[in-house]
């Protein structure tokens, strides 16, 4: 007997029939890990390719069956919105070839005038939102493989639902300000353009209600009533130390959403979830799921205290913890006794069709403009859904301060580093290019790069601070090698190895006596006792100029050096094909 869910315009044993046929004839190898199951309604699984553990999946729901389908439908939307990949470099060969993401892409070539440039990209409006400050370099929108390639500034056609007009958008501003937000997968373009309009809803009024610390209606029990299994599941959770309060979260009625707060007497914390579907029972459905997905009732104990200090639970960190796992703190005013809205539930129950005009009417009358992308391949229809304004997971001066891209125009520098006699001119100009990008001491250099170096262990550890000590040090600029020494010692001290830890234990203690040379000369027997003759061998190349670049390979790096980093891009390969 087909197993048929609202929400759905397909029986879910179809769904994942043909997810996992797809999922097979891309060689995907996908693991289904075991369900999670701590109430007898709430289900939630992990599913990852064995080919790439960088894909991957989570999925929830009141079944085994709606979990799992539930989880393919968000690997395929990442897959063929080719989230997955946005953080990753592609390689020299994907970002020279006719189309780098879709056949419909448009490259912009950033010597075009200034006046011509947006006519091809954005329109007055966007610009005017996105590009707030007139100053803002157009080099912020350039995609990550044309940082490379030097292409320029890459975009994607969307339609504006109601005017039907085509805008395109930069692949970059997309990848930094939206996340996974407005993407779905469904067994209908309509089905999966109400989950991704949902979801934007969702996190739209989680947001506002979190920020303005709104104190919400709760939903009577006799309303509840009318869903016996989920009434059943909230009286479940209110056991033991916990009590679980479902609230009207539709904010007067505006948008069809529920919020469910499990507050633990043990130790005075609280977390929310909130989920939004036209139809309350689908939307109370993913509340509750969402709720537990993947945890068991003792996993809840880890969660912050609200808070009434608005600059914690406003702030844009908090939100995006919020968005992320629901695990950002709460306004405790969102709890007082008189609410700011009245009991306003919305329960749309239309064909999927009219629930999808519903959901855009409402956008709409809030003065919002949506934009929409779909996909189909493989009878999968997938859309990508931007509402500016409204679902912008990180805030519009990322593109300036916290750019993504940031990393990429660095590549070519760092794989050859170690591969030539260094010149001290592209060295001096290396670091610039390193401050420019404002990138931290401790963020991971080849992570920022968009590259995984999982297997090669010094890669994978090397930080700005110590590439920043051994380019310093290849200038033989004494005083800036030492004092990232010693950043890198008290950085790396617990993952180095033995022979890394006293290579930079070494350095430090003879760059400290650098400027007295008879000192260093003198002291040179006790460093071979302290750290050995081969270290101090290897110490003395690098301030000498001899030898440069500790610890990174001597060949020019290529993309086939990072075998985990080779195996995405294959699955991309397959995805683009």
């Amino acid at each position: 007997m087909p197993t048929y869910i609202a929400g759905k315009d397909a029986p879910l044993e179809e769904s994942i029939a043909l997810f996992r046929s797809r999922a097979q004839e891309l060689d995907l190898k996908i693991i289904e890990h075991p369900f999670l199951h701590p109430l007898p309604d709430i289900y939630s699984i992990n599913i990852e390719s064995s080919v790439s553990p960088f894909v991957y999946s989570n999925g929830k729901g009141t079944s085994k069956l709606a979990a799992l389908a539930s989880a393919y439908g968000e690997l395929f939307e990442r897959l063929y919105t080719h989230m997955f990949f946005s953080d990753y470099y592609l390689g020299p060969k994907i970002g020279k070839e006719p189309f780098v993401h879709y056949e419909d892409e448009k490259w912009t070539d950033l010597n075009l005038p200034k006046k011509d440039l947006f006519k091809e990209i954005l329109n007055a409006s966007l610009k005017k939102f996105y590009l707030t400050d007139n100053e803002l370099s157009l080099e912020v929108l350039i995609d990550k493989q044309g940082a490379v390639n030097g292409r320029g500034i890459c975009s994607l056609p969307f339609t504006e639902a109601f005017s039907k007009k085509t805008v395109f958008f930069p692949v970059n501003l997309i990848d930094n300000l939206y996340a996974s937000n407005g993407m779905s997968a469904g067994n209908t373009k309509e089905e999966a353009a109400v989950q991704a309009l949902s979801e934007i809803i969702e996190r739209y009024t989680k947001s506002t209600i979190i920020k303005s610390a709104y104190a919400l209606p709760e939903v009577p029990k006799d309303y509840i009533a009318k869903f016996p299994k989920l009434l059943h599941t909230l009286d479940l959770l209110n056991a033991g130390s916990f009590k679980a309060v479902c609230y009207d979260a539709s904010l007067g009625g505006k948008f069809p959403v529920v919020c469910v707060v499990l507050f633990n007497e043990k130790n005075g914390t609280c977390f929310a979830a909130f989920g939004s579907h036209p139809l309350f029972e689908v939307a109370l459905d993913r509340t509750l799921s969402e709720l537990l997905q993947g945890r068991n009732l003792n996993d809840c104990d880890d969660f912050a205290e609200p808070s009434l200090e608005p600059e914690i639970y406003a702030d844009p960190t908090n939100l995006e913890s919020h968005f992320i796992d629901s695990t950002g703190i709460l306004p405790l005013e969102m709890f007082k006794a008189k609410s700011d809205f009245a009991f306003s539930p919305v329960n749309f129950a239309g064909t999927t069709s009219l629930q999808y005009e519903f959901l855009k009417e409402l956008i709409k009358k809030e003065g919002f403009k949506i934009y929409e992308r779909f996909y189909t391949a493989a009878n999968l229809p997938v859309c990508r859904i931007i509402i500016p304004g409204m679902s912008e997971v990180y805030p519009i001066d990322d593109l300036a301060y916290n750019n993504c891209a940031a990393g990429f125009s660095l590549i070519n520098e760092i794989l050859e580093l170690n591969a030539k006699a260094p010149c001290e001119d592209e060295i001096a100009a290396l670091l610039c290019k390193i401050e420019d990008a404002d990138f931290s001491d401790e963020a991971p250099v080849f992570e920022s790069l968009g590259i995984i170096a999982d297997d090669i262990p010094a890669l994978k550890n090397l930080r700005f601070g110590q590439l920043k000590c051994l380019l310093y040090l290849a200038l033989k600029d004494y005083d800036n090698a030492l004092f990232y020494a010693k950043w890198t010692l008290n950085f790396n001290a617990a993952i180095f190895d033995e022979a890394d830890l006293n290579f930079y234990r070494c350095l430090e203690k003879m760059l400290e006596c650098i400027d007295d040379p008879l000192l260093f000369k003198d002291l040179h027997r006790c460093f071979t006792l302290l750290y050995g003759e081969e270290t101090v061998q290897k110490v003395l190349s690098h301030i000498e100029g001899n030898d440069h670049f500790y610890g990174l390979p001597k060949n020019v790096l290529t993309l086939d050096s990072f075998k985990a980093h080779e195996k995405l891009i294959k699955i991309y390969e397959k995805i683009k094909e």
